[in-house]
């Protein structure tokens, strides 16, 4: 890397690479240190939480790698497989194949000799962090895009890496992946680049089940590239419909596993989704968690508001567009279980919460108090507790 790339980007090691590395090493020793705090032994794998460890005995490893991680771990080690009965038993096929896929391609490049479950959790948590870098990245020169000041950027960074359920960034989730390239999509858009912006969305739409999405949020960026003008619509706009194709060809892909062309939102039933009055989802979110259903229902709400900032603050609407089309289906899909978790991939509410907290003491109590409840949660978390 030269000198010269490095006199050119300050920002990058001071606002970006720093509380990057600074918040991993943290998480880190929280996570280790929290072997010494009691275990959850009602987790549905008691062996694991007895033993303190469910896919390796690598502690360093593990502990990024709890609940969810073992359907992807499953995908990546043992593909797709479906149940008898998709509606009732959970399977797999609930889950998108670009984070698994991705993980066992890279994973799979070393000897066979090298091939394990810690090597694979390994992979994965070196690639969602990845991501995660590049995500600071990404929000840092779309706020630029946005004639926004450093101090705002800055601030953007702070509360991705602080927010309370921000350690998922670094676990063998899809968190990461989902960001990544939300934002990539958003940014090459921003450069009317709609083959790239059409190929991430593609990809964007096979890593979670919402990712197709965001088709409408790059229509609208097209149409305001045209001053809304459809006479003056070009060709180049079909490379969009990358997107829902990408979705098309998971769902044939596993089709002749389940005979069903809407698997993945079947299966969803199987843990409890389904549609619901919002209203009900909080009640049967408070059964199910009742210690972390208030941050699942107050992250929701103070999203939400976070989007008519969105609204106001945005030149283009699209940003807002896409916040809402991620966050009202939550709504309404009967559980509000894991919306502190589900929040973390709405970056435009980050930059909205930055363009916010102007006021230094605002941030004063913010920052720490997101910073104090992460480490809390990950350490409940490494110690087999349900947090999101």
């Amino acid at each position: 890397m030269s000198r010269k790339w490095l006199d050119h980007a300050p920002w990058f090691w001071k606002d970006i690479f720093t509380p990057f590395i600074f918040t991993r090493v943290l998480l880190l020793l929280i996570g280790w240190f929290a072997q010494y705090l009691p275990v959850n032994t009602s987790y549905p794998i008691q062996k694991a939480a007895i033993r303190g460890w469910q896919f390796t005995h690598h502690r360093l490893i593990d502990i990024w790698a709890r609940w969810d991680s073992g359907w992807y771990l499953d995908i990546v080690l043992n593909g797709y497989s479906a149940k008898s009965d998709l509606a009732a038993i959970q399977s797999n096929l609930a889950f998108f194949p670009f984070y698994p896929y991705l993980t066992r391609w890279i994973a799979w490049l070393p000897s066979n000799a090298l091939q394990s479950r810690a090597i694979v959790l390994l992979v994965g948590v070196l690639i969602s962090n990845f991501f995660l870098l590049s995500s600071l990245v990404l929000i840092w020169k779309l706020v630029k895009l946005n004639d926004w000041s450093d101090d705002v950027a800055r601030r953007a960074v702070f509360y991705l890496l602080f927010f309370p359920t921000a350690f998922f960034f670094s676990c063998f989730y899809t968190e990461s992946a989902f960001l990544f390239l939300s934002l990539a999509a958003f940014y090459v858009a921003h450069r009317q680049n709609w083959a790239l912006a059409g190929l991430l969305g593609g990809l964007l739409a096979v890593t979670r089940v919402f990712g197709v999405l965001i088709l409408i949020p790059l229509l609208w960026m097209t149409f305001e590239a045209i001053d809304w003008k459809f006479d003056q619509i070009r060709w180049n706009i079909i490379w969009l419909s990358l997107v829902p194709l990408g979705l098309i060809v998971h769902l044939l892909s596993i089709y002749p596993l389940s005979h069903h062309l809407m698997t993945p939102m079947v299966v969803q039933s199987a843990w409890g989704r389904k549609f619901s009055m919002p209203w009900d989802a909080w009640i049967e979110s408070t059964k199910l968690t009742p210690i972390i259903a208030p941050l699942d229902l107050i992250f929701t709400v103070g999203f939400l508001l976070l989007c008519i900032y969105v609204w106001r603050k945005f030149r283009s609407k699209s940003y807002a567009l896409y916040s809402v089309l991620l966050l009202i289906p939550l709504l309404f899909s009967g559980s509000l279980q894991s919306n502190d978790r589900y929040v973390l991939v709405v970056f435009p509410a980050f930059v909205a919460l930055a363009l916010f907290t102007q006021k230094w003491w605002v941030n004063a109590i913010l920052m720490p108090l997101f910073l104090g409840l992460q480490l809390i949660l990950l350490a409940a978390w490494s110690q087999f507790y349900w947090v999101g």
